[in-house]
């Protein structure tokens, strides 16, 4: 990580574990790679996403049939805090495609 918040995104999406259902680069693991996603998704979406995934998926159509491609795995709630959250997306942000 090249920014002070990009490394404390980089610290937390290793100590919360989301490295080990997500790979930036490389492909699919257990969840979708997130190379490039915060230029697929804007950050309120990414925010809303990471503060609640299962509100969300409840609300979407489209996230629910994606979720099929994942063995019907919702992505825990983390209660990342809002620093955490924006952290976390300032470092997805080093990674795009």
């Amino acid at each position: 990580a090249t920014t002070p918040l990009g490394q404390q995104g980089r610290y937390v999406f290793t100590n919360r574990g989301c490295n080990t259902c997500h790979r930036i680069g490389g492909g699919n693991l257990i969840g979708p790679d997130l190379a490039g996603v915060t230029q697929r998704r804007n950050d309120r979406w990414l925010a809303t996403w990471l503060k609640d995934p299962a509100a969300m998926m409840a609300k979407d159509p489209q996230l629910q049939a994606w979720s099929h491609e994942f063995g019907d795995i919702i992505m825990p709630n983390q209660n990342l805090s809002d620093d955490d959250i924006n952290a976390v997306i300032a470092y997805l942000k080093e990674f795009q495609s």
